[in-house]
C-alpha cells in the first residue's frame, strides 16, 4: 500500500490552475470588466505554426451593455491552445451566443475566472444587464 501512494506521488505532474477570484456577482462583474457584450461565434480555425499553433475565433456583436464595441462588429481572438485561464471556443459550434466579459487583455479571449457564458446557460443575467446600462440613464435625467 505505501509503495503504491508513493508511486502515485513520485509519477505526479505539476498542476497549473488559474488563480480566480471569488465569484462576483453580475453588478460587480460588469463593474469589474471594461466590455460587456453578447456576441455569436462566426468561426474557429487551427493555424498550425512552427513555434505553435494559434486557435482564432470570430465573433460578431450583437449587443453591447458596456465598452466600445458596437452591434455587428467584429471581434477576433487569438489564442494559443493550452493557454491557461483564457475561454477556448475549438468545441464550440458557429452560431451559438456568448455572453462575453471582457477585461483589458481582450487579444486572447475572455477569462475562465469571469461570468462568461453561452446564453443558453447565462441568460438570467441578460435582464441584470438591461437594469444597469438603463439606470445610469436615468439617474442622469433626475439631476437638475
Amino acid at each position: 500500500m505505501m509503495i503504491g501512494v508513493f508511486f502515485l506521488l513520485a509519477i505526479a505532474a505539476p498542476v497549473i490552475a488559474c488563480e480566480c477570484r471569488p465569484w462576483r456577482f453580475v453588478e460587480d462583474e460588469f463593474d469589474a470588466n471594461r466590455t460587456v457584450i453578447t456576441a455569436e461565434l462566426r468561426s474557429v480555425r487551427l493555424i498550425k505554426k512552427k513555434k505553435g499553433d494559434i486557435e482564432i475565433s470570430v465573433f460578431w456583436v450583437v449587443k453591447s451593455y458596456k465598452g466600445k464595441y458596437k452591434a455587428g462588429e467584429k471581434i477576433t481572438f487569438r489564442r494559443r491552445p493550452g493557454e491557461i485561464c483564457t475561454w477556448s471556443f475549438a468545441h464550440e459550434a458557429p452560431g451559438k451566443q456568448f455572453l462575453l466579459y471582457l477585461d483589458r487583455k481582450t487579444s486572447s479571449g475572455p477569462s475562465t475566472c469571469s461570468r462568461t457564458g453561452r446564453i443558453e446557460n447565462v441568460h438570467t443575467e441578460i435582464p441584470r444587464l438591461e437594469k444597469l446600462i438603463v439606470e445610469p440613464l436615468e439617474r442622469k435625467k433626475r439631476k437638475p
